[in-house]
């Protein structure tokens, strides 16, 4: 494995049916593999700061994607991050978590549930897809 000239990364792919009302499910045509090497991309973490996948490089990365902040299957899934993130960096991993909240909700979101890690915002849908909830909640304002 080509560590040093490859970002290494678990792509752990956590695309949740958060039944916060979502109507419908978005699907990647073609989901990667777990290993698979994640193009790279620059999101704003809930510090405000950008971030590139190629910032991680030579690292593992345990990147997951989420609907929304503070919905009951988004919170225990980062809580389910958040109670093994010592076994994590044991192994040298970072968990990043992405969804199309803004970086203050994310912000509010780890101060509340007590999170220790990243979680980048998608606002533009750069990344993930609108789902069908969003796409209603855009046309009604």
């Amino acid at each position: 494995m080509k560590r040093n000239r490859n970002i290494s990364v678990a792509v752990l792919l956590a695309l949740l049916l958060c039944l916060a009302g979502s109507a419908g499910v978005v699907r990647a045509a073609d989901p990667p593999s777990v290993g698979a090497v994640a193009p790279d991309f620059k999101l704003t973490s809930q510090e405000g700061k950008p971030v590139n996948l190629h910032d991680f490089k030579g690292k593992w990365v345990v990147l997951y994607f989420y609907p929304k902040d503070f919905t009951q299957g988004c919170t225990i899934e980062a809580h389910g991050f958040q109670t093994d993130i010592a076994k994590y960096r044991a192994r040298i991993a970072t968990v990043v978590g992405v969804s199309v909240d803004s970086s203050d909700s994310h912000k509010d979101f780890c101060a509340r549930e007590g999170l220790d890690f990243t979680l980048l915002s998608d606002v533009e849908h750069k990344y993930l897809p609108p789902t069908d909830r969003s796409a209603r909640l855009a046309a009604s304002k």
